[in-house]
């Protein structure tokens, strides 16, 4: 064989072993990039409005809270909270004015709930006035 083409098909080898790496590069960035965005959205607590915030059972705070999206609270309040979507979980204990869009109370609020639509779960309770539009009231009341 001539060296032109014994060179023509060396050269023409390393163009496809450098094509197969930088293609195998893109796909591997690619990859990467689509995990850690998943993993970065799997991270935070999410609602049907899409990324919320959450104040854990183990959790207490006095002061004042306002979260421009959806909260879920499954700790103790002492203080005004301000949310979008409103979950006071089983369990959770809030002392002071609510105020939400949507609020739906699985735990105990001893205060004012202000919202255009008020949920009462199953264990929920209020000790106070609750100004809304709709409310329902999904409470076993009798056993």
């Amino acid at each position: 064989m001539p060296d032109a083409v014994h060179l023509a098909l060396v050269i023409g080898g390393f163009i496809l072993v450098a094509i197969s790496i930088t293609a195998g590069a893109v796909l591997i960035s690619q990859w990467i990039k689509q995990h850690s965005e998943q993993g970065a959205a799997k991270a935070e607590p999410t609602t049907k409005a899409g990324m919320g915030s959450c104040i854990g059972s183990g959790m207490s705070i006095a002061g004042n809270i306002e979260c421009s999206g959806p909260a879920q609270v499954f700790g103790r309040i002492e203080g005004e909270l301000r949310a979008s979507d409103l979950l006071i979980g089983d369990g959770a204990q809030v002392e002071g004015s609510v105020i939400a869009q949507d609020v739906t109370v699985c735990g105990r609020v001893k205060g004012t709930i202000r919202a255009v639509r008020v949920k009462l779960q199953d264990g929920g309770a209020v000790d106070g006035d609750i100004f809304h539009q709709s409310f329902v009231d999904r409470r076993e009341l009798f056993v």
